[in-house]
């Protein structure tokens, strides 16, 4: 991971699974409400494939960055 995460921040990891979103939807309240910084954390298998970047992982969770966007 990079970067530090200060102190108020909110964390939330993130996948494919309704818990996930619902903690999602959860941080960005909260977020919202206290004005903190909020960071969403996810991790993958990577596809061993020529062609694939990095942001092949934005496709894996399209509810997330939706919610995540509309927040």
């Amino acid at each position: 991971m990079e970067g530090i995460v200060h102190p108020g921040s909110i964390v939330v990891g993130i996948d494919s699974s309704s818990e996930s979103l619902a903690a999602l939807d959860w941080a960005t309240e909260h977020a919202r409400r206290y004005s903190a910084p909020l960071h969403l954390i996810t991790a993958y298998s990577p596809v061993n494939r020529p062609g694939v970047s990095g942001h092949f992982v934005l496709c894996l969770y399209p509810d997330g960055m939706r919610r995540f966007r509309a927040a």
